[in-house]
């Protein structure tokens, strides 16, 4: 199956593009957590966070000729490394 699964400890609930619209794609292929708790999730189709249980998209990677993101990581002064 495809999606973001998170597990609470008794069960597993799937995120994905169907019941969340900020999920770009259904194919995860990068996370990373800031220090902040934010989580950045990286799909075949973009870029998305979650943050305090809300996801929200980002439209910065619009300009690059490919949308899909293979790795992510935090950079230690603050921002975020996408490739």
């Amino acid at each position: 199956d495809f999606g973001l699964a998170r597990f609470d400890g008794v069960r597993f609930t799937v995120f994905d593009h169907f019941n969340t619209p900020a999920l770009p794609g259904d194919a995860i292929t990068a996370l990373a957590e800031e220090a902040g708790g934010t989580l950045w999730i990286g799909t075949t189709r973009g870029l998305t966070w979650l943050r305090q249980g809300r996801f929200a998209g980002t439209n910065e990677l619009r300009s690059l000729p490919d949308e899909r993101i293979t790795a992510l990581l935090p950079a230690p002064e603050g921002g975020l490394w996408v490739g």
